[in-house]
């Protein structure tokens, strides 16, 4: 997603294949700069799992604000807690399922 892109925005374009749960743009820290600064990728949450299936589908390299889309299932969080517990357990507890959350592409080589 480019930098000017909203949470407002990726909710109109994803609620329109089913209800959500959520939407995260995350943040990190510039060091040099001293500022926060947006990533230019989301995490769009569905409800259901057949609403998610189909938005990757009709989205895939979908053009917003200058930026092709590249749409893919979110990968897990290979943080120091997720392989102490388990991305499986984190994820139960908290009543989330697995492959439910579209986000960025994994670069692949």
């Amino acid at each position: 997603i480019s930098a000017n892109t909203t949470e407002f925005d990726l909710r109109s374009i994803f609620e329109a294949y089913g209800p959500l749960r959520r939407i995260c743009i995350p943040t990190h820290y510039n060091y040099q700069t001293r500022l926060l600064e947006r990533n230019t990728f989301a995490f769009v949450t569905f409800q259901r799992r057949s609403d998610a299936e189909e938005a990757l589908l009709c989205l895939q390299n979908h053009r917003f604000d200058y930026m092709i889309w590249h749409v893919d299932w979110a990968k897990p969080c290979k943080s120091k807690s997720s392989q102490k517990n388990g991305w499986e357990s984190i994820h139960k507890k908290h009543g989330k399922r697995k492959n439910q959350t579209i986000g960025p592409r994994k670069n692949r080589q």
